[in-house]
């Protein structure tokens, strides 16, 4: 769970402004140790601006019932000062988008209300925001689940969104690779990205959304893929022929990735 007992004062981190201040008008040299200093200067300018923003958050915010002292009140979350500002500093989140996704945390801690995510809860909820069936949820609950203790926190939920959302274009094929593999086999064939494409369609252009309605379309739209990316021609794509690829960039594979994209900032919606 997210760290709710720890209490830091409000002073503290204020205090830290003034240190992110003085740390990002650090000199920096062309030469001799004050470059070697460089990168530890920014390093910590960027942790104390994190903290500083989650002390003015704290100071102006609007206040939070049954909030312990030295505490920040999300909905029903609670967070220490140190804690949330290291989570913005991970998920390069702002705090507007850290207090959208508590929201939406709430949301999904609905059957239990025990603080985590619990699958079910999970699959309830997102197969109705995305369409997804159960194997995919399935899947894409196993990717936030970092841990394996079969629930989520949001410590998980956070980071993973971060990697969805924001992330490399490495970040998403792998989310593209373990939701479209909604079996577990280690491989998608040619009935799972069929699937995989009509979640992603559906959040593209009207061309798109015309694909993700229409089986004949998906089904064309999926052997073509197909073709190009089995490079052994046994009737799935694995981890390096998925990787492969998108190397090659086709339009099919870079549309992919683009609804990918889609598909990640959609969670923050």
């Amino acid at each position: 769970m997210f760290a709710r007992t720890v209490s830091t004062t409000v002073c503290r981190v204020a205090a830290t402004s003034a240190t992110a201040a003085r740390f990002s008008a650090a000199p920096t040299r062309v030469a001799g140790q004050a470059v070697r200093n460089a990168v530890p200067y920014t390093a910590l300018a960027a942790a104390a601006a994190a903290a500083a923003t989650v002390a003015a958050v704290n100071v102006s915010g609007p206040p939070v019932s049954g909030c312990e002292p030295g505490m920040i009140g999300l909905g029903g979350l609670n967070f220490n000062q140190e804690s949330l500002a290291t989570l913005l500093r991970k998920t390069e989140f702002n705090m507007q988008e850290i207090r959208h996704l508590a929201a939406e945390y709430q949301k999904i801690d609905v059957r239990y209300g025990d603080g985590t995510i619990s699958g079910d809860e999970f699959a309830n909820y997102y197969s109705k925001k995305f369409e997804l069936d159960h194997g995919q949820t399935a899947q894409l609950f196993r990717l936030f689940d970092v841990d394996g203790g079969g629930s989520i926190d949001f410590v998980e939920f956070t980071m993973t969104l971060s990697k969805l959302a924001k992330g490399s274009t490495g970040n998403r094929l792998g989310f593209f690779f373990y939701t479209a593999d909604s079996d577990n086999s280690g491989s998608i064939d040619k009935a799972e990205l069929m699937a995989m494409l009509f979640v992603l369609f559906r959040l593209g252009s009207r061309d798109d959304q015309s694909i993700a309605s229409s089986v004949v379309a998906r089904d064309k739209v999926a052997t073509e893929i197909m073709s190009e990316a089995d490079a052994d021609r046994n009737g799935a794509i694995d981890v390096p022929e998925l990787k492969a690829w998108i190397r090659r960039g086709s339009p099919h594979a870079k549309h992919c990735m683009e609804l990918m994209e889609v598909f990640g900032t959609r969670f923050l919606q």
